[in-house]
């Protein structure tokens, strides 16, 4: 298995801490839940992401609303 080796420690990687308390700034008027993935050995930052869970909740909220208001309209 590839495994790479953290730009700070040098250190390989088999596995990385999920920091999931980050926001992300898209512009002024909007911010969005990310995570970063941190090193275990030196807590360097070797990655960040939005976070999926809060996109998924959002997207499924949304659906669900459109389809009550297809069925109170229908």
């Amino acid at each position: 298995m590839a495994r790479g080796k953290c730009p700070s420690c040098k250190e390989l990687l088999a596995e990385l801490v999920v920091d999931a308390h980050i926001t992300g700034r898209v512009h002024s008027g909007r911010s969005l839940r990310c995570i970063n993935f941190l090193c275990p050995f030196c807590n360097t930052v070797v990655g960040s992401q939005m976070d999926p869970v809060p996109v998924k909740t959002e997207t499924v909220d949304l659906l669900m609303q459109k389809l009550r208001y297809a069925n109170s309209t229908g």
